[in-house]
């Protein structure tokens, strides 16, 4: 299945699952119109659209009462911009790894920054490649003995962790980056399939 016909069949997904949650709430014809004619004046993107729709309602499930649908209705714009819509990731942790440059969740020029989200189940096997494929220097017979984070200061006070001949990412623990974001001021979840949406203030 190519790119297209996936994200055309998330979006059919999404949109018929949305109806049957404004009929499960029985929301009227008279305000459903009222949703689609808004969401119509500023997005063109069905598939971003009707992600966004459903999942506000689900979780500010309030907005449909009659009391505080016309605020909704009148602030749909800042509402809906507040919802980051990203296809294609299996996983939260893949999007806030191919993201981290964007949302900079970690600094991987920064030592501290690298410790912090370290996977430690990875650590072995970073030292192993590390001494197999980096000119070490003086450092290079006392690695073994060196605490973790001594180590990683000492690689980065002599530009070695910025300039390494592998991917650093890898060993970083997305899924505790994603963890610690939720924590913060953003709303990660996986939708659909194959869709992260990001809530973020």
């Amino acid at each position: 299945m190519n790119k297209k016909m996936e994200v055309d069949l998330y979006t059919k997904e999404i949109r018929d699952y949305f109806f049957e949650y404004m009929n499960e709430m029985n929301i009227n014809a008279g305000r459903l119109n009222k949703i689609l004619n808004r969401a119509l004046e500023f997005y063109e993107d069905d598939y971003e659209i009707w992600y966004k729709l459903t999942y506000h309602f689900i979780h500010y499930v309030d907005d449909l009462k009659k009391e505080n649908f016309d605020e909704f209705i009148n602030n749909f714009e800042l509402k809906m911009n507040r919802y980051f819509i990203y296809p294609g990731f299996w996983h939260s942790y893949e999007w806030a790894r191919d993201y981290n440059d964007v949302y900079m969740f970690v600094n991987l020029n920064d030592y501290k920054d690298i410790l912090y989200y370290f996977n430690e189940d990875l650590k072995n096997d970073f030292i192993e490649r590390l001494k197999s494929r980096v000119s070490l220097g003086d450092l290079e017979n006392k690695v073994d003995d060196m605490d973790f984070e001594e180590l990683m200061k000492e690689l980065a006070k002599r530009d070695i962790l910025e300039n390494l001949p592998f991917n650093l990412e890898y060993y970083i623990n997305w899924e505790y980056v994603v963890y610690k974001a939720m924590s913060g001021n953003f709303i990660v979840e996986y939708w659909f399939g194959n869709t992260v949406i990001v809530e973020s203030d």
